[in-house]
């Protein structure tokens, strides 16, 4: 057999005992590792195995008590004592001196504490062999044939029952099958039956089919090691291709962001009026080029935070009608430029317990992708009451996905139909999404679908009362409130500390720039630097994280602002120790709306939960 590796191929151990007792496999690329597994396996089962051998020791004496002589029994049980003594000593040494410790066979010094425990298992196989050899001598002499039958069946009950050491340690096993046929084997032969000849070949025909059998187990079990031991370094290779690919794509999302951050924020800061009426259809294909190229790094973000854990479900009593509503303005305009006809059933008020901001975006996937894929006929949401819940189905009249691709739409890139990957078409995480956040919430997606006839998605929502007080929008204040604010911007990109400058300042906010923790601490000095609101990037270059930039701020102002963390980054790891600081967070490229929308919230609002939760 064969065995690849990721590891480097090991020196070929050397030495007459290493090569007897590994029996070849010690020139496998794994074999230090199975070296340990091997080990590891079969030490787990010698103080059971052992201890069931004393137990039948014991039972061989009680089967004699009546008609053995005194010193035969004395005999018998002194030498369990004896090899039960060592095997307990020799056994809790070894527990005591490897608690906590995994030896690593790739050290030689380590190799060779397995080699040492290996020969002391050989000894205590020796011992307890050569003890159940003495049996027909002390025994067998005067025994009845009831005797002669249950020492037999106790014989072959204790040469068979070590199963992981005739697989794993042959060597060990034939060193107590030895001593204890070849006993029986030579009483066997010695007994005169007459004509009968076949009990003088019964000891050494069974030595042979049992070591053979070891063998053959060892075979087995070994190949068994190394398919497993290949297999978990393949699941490690692929985890750690993944988080080289996470770390790739976090890192060039953020270098991405920061230009695209830079360049949102210059449009949102230029005025209509400063656009003449000729440039006007240009100006506007600029900002929605920016959008939708916001929009497909935000889909990478959604999933990054979804499988970084950081996505928090807050369900809560949604009416179903208001949704629904938000819907129909969003997605009307959309069917209508396709020529398709859009029907959204009108149900009565009727409030559904979910996460709104997820159950929205779930449904505006499940339409986006609906009407990209249907070109003619129309997409429709009907809903179905079973009194606890609603099935909501989106259904189109579609191109439909045959039935064994309908598992892979909902992984990440898979477009069925846009193998040249048109960017026009997104990216292929819309359903990966949809998938994500219905597991999030632990409400049941299915999908019908037939090529030729369209899709449907169907899914489920449990329903509630609704709310004892009502649920008001939110609507912001009037945008003079932003007048006066003060703002402390605080970014090691110039472009963006400009850009970021001249929106606020468009909004006639009051606004201090800091590149770094030096001209942090510079502008924080100044009597007149009081800002209500830090407008702070994660990572300042060289210069320190966020959590410097709060802890220099929590030190100087006596009156804590508000702080609001801008990051570029998707690393799951770095989201989750954001999340924990329990501030409002904005992922770049921010625009302008989303910005004003967070300044405005009142002070009261957890705005991390506004920013957080709509994914």
């Amino acid at each position: 057999m064969q065995i690849s590796s990721p590891t480097t191929p090991r020196q070929t151990q050397s030495g007459i005992l290493d090569k007897l007792t590994n029996l070849g496999f010690g020139e496998y690329p794994l074999a230090d590792e199975m070296q340990w597994e091997r080990h590891h396996l079969f030490m787990q089962e010698v103080g059971p195995r052992m201890a069931a051998t004393l137990v039948a020791a014991v039972i061989v004496g009680l089967l004699f008590v009546n008609s053995a002589s005194t010193a035969t029994l004395a005999i018998w049980f002194g030498m369990n004592l004896f090899v039960g003594l060592n095997s307990w000593l020799i056994l809790g040494r070894y527990h005591n001196h490897q608690k906590g410790h995994r030896p690593d066979p790739s050290i030689p010094k380590q190799r060779r504490a397995i080699l040492r425990w290996h020969l002391a298992n050989l000894y205590l196989s020796l011992l307890w062999g050569f003890q159940w050899a003495t049996l027909p001598l002390l025994f067998l002499g005067d025994a009845s044939i009831v005797q002669i039958f249950s020492i037999l069946l106790l014989v072959t009950i204790t040469s068979t029952m070590p199963s992981i050491s005739m697989g794993l340690y042959p060597d060990i096993y034939v060193a107590f099958l030895t001593p204890v046929l070849t006993a029986f084997g030579w009483h066997l032969w010695s007994m005169d039956l007459e004509d009968v000849w076949l009990h003088k070949a019964m000891a050494p025909a069974v030595w042979l089919s049992l070591v053979g059998f070891s063998y053959a187990m060892f075979k087995t079990q070994i190949h068994a090691l190394a398919t497993r031991l290949e297999l978990q370094h393949s699941k490690r290779e692929i985890e750690l291709a993944n988080q080289a690919k996470t770390r790739f794509l976090a890192a060039a999302s953020h270098d991405i962001r920061q230009p695209l951050q830079a360049a949102s924020l210059y449009w949102s800061a230029i005025p209509d009026s400063a656009v003449a009426n000729a440039q006007h259809p240009m100006f506007e294909r600029l900002g929605a080029s920016l959008k939708a190229t916001n929009e497909l790094l935000n889909h990478l973000l959604d999933v990054s935070r979804l499988d970084a854990g950081v996505a928090t479900c807050q369900p809560a009593a949604i009416d179903l009608v208001e949704l629904l509503g938000e819907l129909r303005v969003v997605f009307s305009p959309l069917a209508e430029r396709k020529g398709l006809l859009l029907e959204i059933d009108q149900p009565p008020d009727i409030y559904v317990w979910c996460d709104r901001a997820m159950t929205l975006q779930i449904f505006k996937n499940l339409l986006a992708n609906a009407i990209q894929y249907t070109t003619t006929g129309a997409v429709c949401i009907s809903i179905k009451n079973h009194s606890t819940h609603l099935q909501i189905s989106v259904d189109d009249t579609g191109i439909g996905i045959p039935k064994s691709h309908q598992q892979a739409i909902f992984e990440e890139f898979v477009q069925l139909h846009n193998p040249g990957r048109q960017h026009t078409k997104g990216l292929g995480l819309g359903l990966a999404i949809v998938r994500r956040l219905c597991q999030l919430q632990q409400l049941p997606l299915m999908l019908e679908s037939e090529p030729g006839h369209g899709s449907c998605f169907h899914i489920t929502l449990p329903q509630c009362k609704a709310p004892t007080l009502p649920q008001a929008p939110y609507t912001p204040a009037a945008e003079a409130r932003l007048a006066g604010l003060k703002v402390l911007v605080v970014d090691d990109h110039e472009d963006i500390v400009e850009a970021l400058s001249m929106l606020l300042v468009s909004w006639d906010c009051d606004v201090w720039v800091a590149q770094g923790l030096s001209s942090l601490k510079q502008q924080l000095a100044q009597p007149a630097c009081v800002p209500e609101v830090v407008l702070t990037d994660d990572m300042l270059g060289d210069d320190g994280q966020a959590e410097d930039v709060i802890q220099v701020v929590n030190r100087i102002l006596e009156s804590i602002p508000r702080i609001v963390i801008m990051t570029g980054n998707t690393l799951p790891q770095r989201m989750q120790q954001l999340q924990s600081l329990g501030l409002p967070m904005l992922h770049k490229p921010v625009q302008g709306e989303e910005l004003k929308a967070l300044l405005l919230q009142p002070e009261h609002t957890p705005a991390a939960t506004h920013t957080e939760t709509a994914i």
